[in-house]
C-alpha cells in the first residue's frame, strides 16, 4: 500500500460546500434572486449548479468536461443572439417568442445533467479503486465515527442507495422538455444521485486516519487467513 496511491485522492475543499440538492439549489436560487427582472432566473439557477459541479469535477478528477463546456458555449451563443435581436432582458418574448432564451435554458439543463453523470461515473470508479486500495479487512475493522458499524458496511449500503438513485434519474431522461416543472424534477433526481456518491467519497476521506490505524491489525488477520488456507490446502 504505497503513499503515492493515497496522494492521488486529496480531500477536496469544494466537497464540503454542499451536501445535497436542497443545499445547492437554495444557494443557486439565492444568487438568482439578485437578478434584475425574472427573464433569466431559471437560467441563473442552472448556471450556478453547473458552475459548482464543474469546479468540483475538475478539482476532484483533474479532467476537463469538454462536452459540458460545449453546452455552455452554445448557451452563451443563444444569449448573445437574444441580446442582439429585438428582444431584451426586460422584454424577453420580443425575440421570436423567446426562442433564444428557451434554447439557452435547454443547453444549461443538458450541461447540468451531463456533469452530474460524469461525476457519478468517475465517483463510482474512484470508489471501486479506493475500496480495493484499503482492502475489505481494513474497511471492516474501521468503525464509522468510532461507533459499532463498520465503514465497509456503511459504504456498501450507501453505494446501493446511490446506484438506485442514479437508475431512477436515468429513467426520467425521456421526460425532458415536457415542462419546466418536469425538467426540475429530472434535475433534482440527478443531483440526488450525484451527492449520494460524493458523500461516500467524503465519508472515506474523513476516516483516513482510522483506516491507516487499522492496517496493522488487518494485515495480521489477512496473514492468519492465508496461513489457514495454505494449511487446509496441504491436508
Amino acid at each position: 500500500m504505497s503513499e503515492s496511491a493515497i496522494d492521488k485522492w486529496p480531500a477536496d475543499a469544494l466537497m464540503g460546500l454542499f451536501c445535497s440538492r436542497e443545499d445547492i439549489l437554495a444557494a443557486a436560487k439565492k444568487a438568482a434572486s439578485n437578478l434584475y427582472g425574472t427573464a433569466l432566473y431559471d437560467h441563473c439557477v442552472l448556471y450556478y449548479v453547473v458552475r459548482y459541479l464543474v469546479a468540483y469535477y475538475e478539482a476532484r478528477f483533474q479532467q476537463i468536461p469538454l462536452q459540458v463546456w460545449n453546452e455552455h458555449r452554445m448557451a452563451l451563443d443563444h444569449l448573445m443572439r437574444h441580446l442582439s435581436s429585438l428582444g431584451s432582458l426586460e422584454h424577453p418574448f420580443d425575440d421570436d417568442n423567446g426562442s433564444q432564451l428557451k434554447s439557452m435554458r435547454s443547453h444549461l439543463l443538458r450541461a447540468a445533467l451531463d456533469i452530474s453523470k460524469f461525476i457519478v461515473y468517475e465517483s463510482s470508479r474512484l470508489l471501486l479503486t479506493t475500496m480495493s486500495f484499503w482492502g475489505a479487512a481494513t474497511l471492516r475493522l474501521t468503525k464509522v465515527d468510532g461507533g459499532d458499524e463498520s465503514l465497509l458496511a456503511t459504504v456498501l449500503a450507501n453505494r446501493d442507495q446511490a446506484e438506485t438513485a442514479f437508475q431512477r434519474a436515468k429513467q426520467l431522461d425521456n421526460d425532458l422538455g415536457k415542462s419546466p416543472e418536469n425538467d426540475n424534477t429530472v434535475l433534482g433526481r440527478y443531483l440526488d444521485a450525484t451527492f449520494a456518491y460524493t458523500r461516500i467519497i467524503k465519508l472515506i476521506d474523513q476516516h483516513r486516519a482510522s483506516l491507516e490505524a487499522a492496517i496493522p491489525e488487518a494485515d495480521e488477520l489477512t496473514l492468519k487467513l492465508e496461513m489457514a488456507r495454505a494449511e487446509a490446502t496441504s491436508l
